[in-house]
């Protein structure tokens, strides 16, 4: 298999789909790539990878009625804290990140990133 060979990269890349490695080849992230025998993947097929996207779920229709948070551990310690939480606002899609000594701090934070929101939106 040679570097130009598109199965390569579909492989190296996660096993995204032809498509999306003909954009990545037109937008010049990817030299030119040979697409003549791009074969069926037998991983994406055992995987039960599909061409079709299924439907999203639909998005809040308010402000703060869904919230997508995460905490993760952090490997940074230029500020010395050891962890980081991140909101998503579902409606406005606004993202916070605040740093964390301990988990326990994630009710606070919370409350702060609500507090945030609803005062640049008036709420």
């Amino acid at each position: 298999m040679n570097e130009n060979s598109s199965i390569l990269w579909h492989r190296r890349l996660g096993h995204i789909s032809i498509q999306r490695i003909k954009r990545l080849v037109d937008d010049g992230v990817l030299s030119t790539l040979d697409f003549t025998n791009f074969e069926t993947c037998v991983a994406c097929i055992k995987g039960k990878q599909t061409n079709m996207s299924k439907k999203g779920a639909k998005r809040s229709s308010e402000l703060l009625k869904i919230i997508h948070t995460d905490i993760c551990c952090s490997n940074m310690d230029t500020y010395c804290q050891k962890y980081f939480i991140t909101f998503i606002d579902d409606f406005s899609r606004y993202m916070y990140l605040y740093l964390l000594d301990n988990k326990n701090e994630a009710l606070d934070a919370f409350k702060v990133f609500k507090a945030e929101v609803e005062k640049q939106c008036e709420k």
